[in-house]
């Protein structure tokens, strides 16, 4: 999740096309690796009767996030006149859900 966090951040500072472009490929790759280790998560951190309502709780997120994503790209776009704010502000969204996932789901040593 935080390669593609940061990857998709860093695309607000190329200054053209084709780097961009490459950017966002790398991103998109990062972001498929991170969905697929986000769904197999269930299955390891909680018991088997607790699974499809652990993916049900990550589907609805997931759900709020789709909504949302393209509102506060539309309104960060219109304001700013760039799509570099939403990549930046996608990106920080990003690193706080790793930080989420991973000291929620860090077992703390006594």
């Amino acid at each position: 999740m935080r390669p593609c966090a940061v990857l998709t951040a860093t695309l607000a500072l190329q200054p053209g096309q084709v780097p961009a472009l490459i950017l966002l490929a790398f991103a998109l790759f990062a972001s498929g690796v991170a969905v697929s280790c986000g769904w197999t998560l269930g299955t390891l951190i909680t018991t088997e009767d607790r699974v499809a309502t652990l993916e049900a709780v990550q589907n609805t997120g997931a759900s709020l996030g789709g909504v949302l994503a393209p509102l506060l790209t539309g309104i960060l776009t219109t304001h700013f006149a760039s799509f570099g704010p939403a990549f930046v502000l996608a990106g920080g969204i990003g690193l706080t859900s790793a930080f989420i996932y991973y000291h929620g789901f860090t077992k703390k040593k006594s």
